[in-house]
């Protein structure tokens, strides 16, 4: 559940923005789990005591920034006539627009408690300085608010999705790694820039006492780091000899001069698409040109003729697994231009009773993978437990299966591939994530296991979900003592920490309210315990007054009696 306290300014000007968002906030009542409030513009001048009681139970701070008034450095002013020292003047372009003090003060009143926080921010607003916190800013343009309600939605989704477990049963789990923006620039089937790129510490290392072999891994790899340091004459020299070293493969010339093309167009940003379609005159067959021509129509968002010369790539490729790449890059093209069915069936034609074992794996991983471009989670999960039963090793996949079957609510499907991840890759991650599960399944003994086994590797996650585990059973000092543990680590989980301290700071705040609640309301009933202990002695003679002369209520019974002895 998200709970959101909004803060806005309650000025006439600003009204009308401040109604856009309510709206857009009352709207979202109804699809998510979310609840908002805010200062009630009849108590303004209380603000000051109104608003951190109302931040108690809010896990969110959404504050509203708009222009207020102009503001100028001092030594930006501009003196104007000598005989009128009082008066100065500035550029437009030196003045900047200031906001609410008010707005700025609970913002840093929200950090303070660890609230989380969402800024939205009128476009001209000058930098909010002084709010060091980790946030989310988007910025809005007065009388268009709801062209950035696509962006605030998303926001909020995230932010409920890792709130989701906070108080629950469940802890947070570790994410798959995402790996770095792809660079699908290809040299040969064993060539790529990332092998490129992890060889660069031993460009100058001689191996077994040789010099390294200036072969096609070679050249790629020097030319990428040339062009990626910007050194132009190193560029060039290493151009000229690559193309000294082919100068009688007409073949590979043209196909080194597609490389350092693509090359150029990816580091340095030079137009190459009609040197490419030059060389692909020339050599209308070749695999690796079209491959080129098909990446820089993708960057142009020209998806169509992309798919198509990825898929003229892929007929002119000989050996299955470059093929079955190129084919699964215009099945990507295919999901941004639209058509994601399209996307799977390209892929599913593939499928063959001849193919080899390795070979289907490899179509279902491409089909998984597109599955999840698509956010269809029904086919990834489908399509990835098949890649699984083909190739059981592949843990990657098996991680982000898991983790989707967690989003997804799935926990018994999720706790049986961690499982199987923990038995055979025993690290942090796993270990954390399967606590996770168990948790969820609410086997809190097996939770608390692997969330210590997860910690002892480093996973700082992992001690911030055992410390919510003792804080449901109300061991606060032992929670505290694991999160100050886990912020020994240089770079520990800051936002699961944070809303485990900040639960720390709620349920001591709680309770302790609670108590002078329960402590307040006991007087008059310990009072009745008091005349009731001096009542019973005198019980007897009590009994003997007429009807007339004793009350029903024991008390008073008491004051009518204590006149009598």
């Amino acid at each position: 559940m998200i709970k959101t306290f909004v803060g806005h300014s309650f000025e006439a000007e600003d009204e009308s923005v401040v109604i856009a968002f309510a709206k857009m906030f009352n709207s979202l009542k109804k699809s998510i789990d979310f609840e908002w409030e805010d200062a009630d513009a009849t108590q303004i001048k209380l603000l000051s005591k109104k608003v951190p009681q109302k931040m108690m139970d809010k896990n969110l701070f959404i504050g509203i920034f708009t222009k207020k008034h102009i503001e100028i450095e001092e030594k930006r002013l501009l003196k104007t006539r000598p005989w009128n020292r009082d008066k100065y003047i500035s550029r437009r372009t030196d003045c900047v627009y200031g906001t609410s003090y008010w707005i700025t003060q609970e913002s840093g009143y929200a950090i303070a408690q660890g609230m989380a926080t969402l800024f939205l921010i009128e476009k001209g607003v000058r930098e909010l300085k002084g709010l060091h916190a980790d946030m989310e800013r988007i910025y809005f343009e007065k009388g268009k608010e709801s062209d950035c309600f696509v962006k605030l939605n998303e926001a909020l989704a995230v932010f409920l999705k890792e709130n989701k477990s906070e108080n629950g049963k469940g802890g947070s789990n570790i994410p798959p790694k995402e790996s770095g923006k792809e660079i699908n620039i290809v040299v040969s089937e064993d060539i790529n820039v990332e092998e490129g790129i992890k060889t660069e510490q031993d460009e100058k290392k001689e191996i077994k006492g040789h010099k390294e072999e200036k072969n096609d891994e070679y050249y790629f790899r020097e030319i990428y780091l040339a062009l990626h340091r910007k050194e132009k004459g190193k560029f060039e020299e290493l151009k000229k000899e690559v193309f000294e070293k082919y100068k009688s493969e007409d073949n590979k010339t043209i196909e080194w001069q597609a490389k350092i093309l693509s090359l150029e167009s990816l580091l340095s940003q030079k137009d190459v698409f009609n040197d490419l379609i030059d060389l692909q005159k020339k050599k209308p067959d070749n695999s690796l040109i079209a491959y080129y021509i098909g990446e820089e129509y993708e960057k142009y968002k020209n998806y169509g003729k992309a798919i198509e010369e990825y898929l003229k790539s892929a007929t002119y490729e000989a050996k299955i697994g470059a093929k079955l790449h190129k084919i699964s890059l215009a099945a990507h093209a295919y999901v941004k231009n639209g058509q994601g069915g399209e996307a799977v069936d390209i892929l599913l034609k593939e499928l063959r009773d001849d193919l080899d074992a390795d070979e289907k794996r490899l179509i279902y991983e491409y089909l998984s993978d597109i599955a999840k471009s698509m956010e269809n989670y029904d086919l990834f999960t489908a399509f990835s437990e098949k890649a699984l039963l083909l190739n059981p090793s592949n843990d990657s996949l098996r991680f982000s299966l898991a983790y989707k079957y967690s989003n997804m609510d799935k926990d018994k499907l999720a706790l049986y591939h961690y499982n199987i991840l923990a038995a055979n890759s025993p690290d942090s991650s796993n270990y954390n994530n399967l606590g996770v599960a168990y948790a969820n399944l609410e086997m809190p003994s097996k939770a608390v296991e692997f969330y210590i086994k997860a910690s002892e590797l480093g996973a700082t996650i992992s001690r911030a979900n055992l410390a919510q585990k003792l804080l449901n059973e109300g061991f606060i000092d032992y929670a505290n003592e694991q999160l100050k543990e886990a912020m020994k680590s240089e770079n520990y989980e800051k936002d699961n920490i944070g809303r485990a301290l900040s639960r720390i700071d709620r349920i001591r705040e709680e309770e302790a309210k609670k108590e002078k609640e329960a402590l307040g309301n006991i007087g008059e009933e310990r009072q009745f315990k008091l005349d009731y202990g001096i009542l019973v002695p005198h019980w007897n003679s009590l009994t003997n007054l007429s009807p007339n002369h004793a009350s029903k209520c024991p008390r008073d019974s008491l004051k009518l009696r204590a006149g009598t002895f």
